[in-house]
């Protein structure tokens, strides 16, 4: 009975954690099937009657049985065992219907996540936009001279590169299909063009197609699948799959080569991810060898996705022998050549990502188009058309008048001061972002990153996060050294552009009061801002990033400036999905006194208004925002303002960008519009000689600049704040033309171990050009200046042991040391420096 016990005692100790995890697992198989019976549902429910009987008759248990089958054949992509078993509950329906409900049974699971579709985690239909008019001219010209130099190959280039071939690289939703889409139609209106363009869609073998892909593609390239080994184990069967695999891709590229009729053509293979997926990569290596082929007609091939293993992929494997042709007919191969031209020294052509297609949408919205649909999205849609093209599509009304991105007023909840939203598209969006599983991102690295750099820039990343940025977020590709100099810091380079979409996500879940979820299961909950900064510190720590601006101190600052913007949205609207924001309150909010806006002061409980408690409280500091009108208790006017003076300053940025342009266009009220209906604030070029970021004001109609000086000084004196508020106040009066609008120049200080009484305010902005100082709080509410002091600082004593041997020289105690150095520190500095010094001197010791 001893033994007994003790294994039973064991078994509850050990048998918790895997208690739990049983319970966790049935409760999201329920959770499944619920959501799946509602989607089986809906869908036999718009056939016959009898469908509805038939299902109803089941008992409860058969049904959740039938329903986790047919789950489970559809997270299989079984199409034809799903026939069969529908087939077997529902009795005699035709083969045309099955197929129906099963391919709209599948889209709508995949839309609530119950099915995975590997890499593909796109959040709309492929061919989403591809209808819409093409803007802009730059992105195609440059993309037409990029093929015309490939065609190259042939007559001198071939000793140098691969094959001719190039891969379009870049994020999803800039405009990729749409491009090569546009180039294919400008080669069939040019009279006497000599190239034949043939645009093609790449898809695993049994995938379906989208249903309109014929009316913007030209075929389609099936890849083969590749089993594994047969089941006695003979590794030849295998090899043998891999052959047929490659001579069956190169016959259909032979089919299509046959149809056209030019001695130039050029294949654009889309969705060319797929051909990297299979078989190491080998499909996208043996068609690479196919283009290498001697042949009376020149091909140039472009392969586009958002895969930077495109750019890169190993030219010759040994372990890939089957990508080849048993007996070489290449215009460039040769076993036993050496030297510069061998196959080892080759070289791919640079990928092609020069996509300038943000914000070029929102051109041909009006704004009466704007305010045609209005939904729970509120400033999330109007802002979104100045992202990038794909979300613009999914905001706008389609053709038939559908809109795919919208909410509607049932699925957003608010509740005892927390916000959920309810959205498909916005969820799958943020998962993307994520870079990760939606459960897992709170405590992944790249999922945290992904989110910042969304919303203040982290610099240049190492090259495993551009990749996974790139192809599975939402980062464009700038910048990609070739050479086969990859996987290091600068080996390319990524941006995240303005994208008023994803940062509103990312300013959502930078609060722990938010929450998004799909189909009502899982949740993806914000988290406080305090656990943002800490991985912001973590980020530079692990050198995942380094400054591209040689100073973390900016970030940190661009990311307190955000948060401090999300706590007065947040008593605005626990959703996040309003911009806008009172200047005043939040420079109040900088130095640390947080307020609600006017308008969203809580009522009194006896339901009269009072002026004490509708008006907020501004930045105690700067009283010349405080033109507003006062009455005494009589009623009386004790100040007069003009209409103009009575109007509020707001602010509305929630991400901050980078903008290298040596502009001095700050002033312009067009630039300044535009930003702020972008939502946007901007670092400015490097070594700018007086600020570091700029976001617009608007005043009524009228944009003001707010031009932001930051200072990460371990000490701050009041002669060093004086100097760059002169600074500023140079700046202005040197690049501004007459009669432009007035400016409001901010000094913020953050950081700092010690700062001295900050000089007074100047200006009756925005009368004239006001000119402010701002001290962020040591400790701050966010912990900020804890993370830029204990990450950018060396301690006062690893400084001192560090410079020892200076000190028998040094002719100075105390203003040796850092001015702000105390206690300890000190003690220990000048006993170091008295020591030394008492060190006889080489000419003393002589002597």
């Amino acid at each position: 009975m001893m033994e007994d016990r003790e294994m039973t005692d064991q078994t509850d100790d050990d048998g918790t954690t895997m208690e739990v995890e049983a319970d966790n697992t049935r409760i999201k198989v329920e959770e499944e099937q619920a959501v799946f019976g509602e989607i089986l549902l809906k869908h036999i429910s718009n056939q016959e009657e009898k469908m509805m009987n038939t299902w109803e008759q089941k008992h409860q248990e058969d049904q959740a049985y039938l329903l986790n089958m047919l789950l489970n054949i559809v997270k299989k992509k079984k199409k034809g065992e799903f026939a069969g078993a529908f087939a077997a509950i529902f009795f005699r329906v035709d083969e045309d219907t099955v197929n129906q409900i099963y391919d709209q049974i599948y889209i709508d699971c995949k839309d609530a996540g119950l099915v995975s579709e590997g890499s593909d985690n796109r959040v709309t239909i492929l061919t989403k936009g591809l209808d819409r008019e093409y803007r802009g001219t730059f992105d195609l010209e440059q993309f037409n001279a990029r093929i015309n130099e490939t065609f190259n190959w042939y007559s001198a280039d071939h000793r140098k590169y691969v094959s001719p071939s190039f891969a379009i690289v870049q994020s999803s939703g800039m405009g990729k299909t749409k491009l090569m889409k546009q180039y294919k139609e400008q080669m069939q209106k040019e009279k006497g063009s000599s190239i034949d363009v043939v645009l093609l869609l790449c898809a695993h073998e049994g995938k379906a197609l989208p249903d309109d892909y014929e009316d913007h593609f030209d075929g389609s390239l099936c890849v083969p699948k590749i089993e594994g080994r047969s089941a006695d184990g003979d590794e030849n069967t295998k090899k043998r799959m891999q052959e047929n695999a490659r001579n069956k891709v190169s016959q259909d590229l032979n089919a299509i080569l046959s149809e056209t009729s030019s001695n130039s053509v050029v294949l654009l293979f889309d969705e060319a991810h797929v051909l990297v997926e299979s078989e190491e990569g080998g499909i996208y290596v043996s068609i690479r060898w196919w283009l290498r082929q001697k042949r009376t007609k020149h091909v140039v091939a472009v392969f586009a996705g958002t895969l930077l293993s495109l750019t890169n992929y190993q030219r010759v494997k040994a372990a890939l022998g089957w990508t080849r042709d048993v007996i070489p007919n290449y215009v460039n191969y040769n076993k036993e050549e050496s030297g510069s031209g061998s196959e080892a020294n080759k070289m791919l052509y640079e990928p092609f990502y020069t996509f300038t297609t943000i914000a070029m949408e929102h051109l041909r919205v009006t704004e009466n188009e704007q305010k045609e649909f209005s939904d729970e999205l509120r400033d999330i849609r109007k802002c979104g058309y100045y992202g990038r093209p794909l979300f613009l599509a999914m905001l706008k009304p389609d053709k038939k008048g559908n809109i795919e991105l919208k909410l509607l007023e049932e699925d957003v909840v608010i509740s005892h001061g927390r916000g959920q939203i309810k959205n498909i598209r916005l969820y799958n969006i943020l998962t993307r972002m994520l870079l990760s599983p939606s459960g897992e991102w709170a405590e992944n690295d790249d999922s945290t990153a992904s989110v910042l750099a969304t919303r203040v820039q982290l610099g240049i990343a190492s090259y495993d996060f551009v990749t996974k940025a790139t192809s599975k977020g939402y980062a464009n590709l700038v910048h990609f050294r070739g050479e086969g100099k990859t996987n290091s810091f600068g080996a390319a380079s990524i941006a995240f552009p303005p994208d008023p979409v994803c940062a509103a996500l990312a300013m959502g879940l930078m609060q722990e009061s938010w929450s998004l979820s799909r189909a009502g299961n899982d949740n993806i909950n914000g988290r406080d801002p305090s656990f943002w900064v800490q991985k912001a510190a973590k980020v530079f720590e692990q050198q995942m990033f380094l400054p591209n601006r040689g100073d973390a101190g900016e970030v940190f600052a661009a990311l307190y400036m955000l948060l401090c913007g999300d706590e007065l949205r947040k008593t605005k609207d626990v959703c996040m999905r309003q911009f806008e924001i009172n200047l005043s309150s939040w420079l109040g909010s900088l130095e640390g006194s947080l307020v609600a806006d006017a308008d969203q002061t809580p009522a009194p409980a006896d339901g009269k208004k009072r002026r004490t408690e509708t008006k907020p409280r501004r930045s105690p500091r700067f009283s010349a925002l405080e033109a507003e009108e006062a009455d005494d208790e009589e009623g009386r006017q004790t100040d007069t303002v003009s209409d103009a003076q009575s109007l509020e300053l707001k602010l509305n940025f929630i991400q901050v960008v980078r903008n290298y342009f040596r502009t001095h266009a700050w002033f312009s009220q067009g630039y300044l519009k535009y930003m702020y209906e972008s939502a946007i604030a901007c670092y400015v070029y490097p070594n700018c000689p007086a600020f570091d970021l700029v976001f617009p004001i608007r005043y009524g109609k009228v944009y003001h600049p707010a031009l932001v000086s930051i200072r990460c000084w371990d000490v701050m004196g009041k002669a060093d704040m004086r100097k760059a508020v002169k600074d500023m106040e140079k700046y202005v009066a040197g690049y501004r033309d007459a009669g432009c609008v007035t400016a409001l120049c901010i000094l913020i200080v953050i950081g700092s171990q010690e700062v001295k009484s900050p000089p007074p305010n100047k200006g009756d902005f925005p009368q004239e050009d006001g000119f402010v100082t701002v001290v962020v709080p040591r400790s701050d509410k966010f912990g900020v200046s804890e993370v830029i002091i204990k990450s950018a600082t060396a301690s006062v004593k690893a400084e001192l042991l560090a410079s020892h041997s200076f000190a028998h020289v040094e002719d100075q105690q105390y203003l040796a040391l850092r001015a702000s150095t105390r206690g300890e520190d000190q003690e220990f500095g000048e006993q170091l420096l008295a020591d030394q010094q008492r060190l006889p001197t080489t000419e003393s010791a002589t002597l």
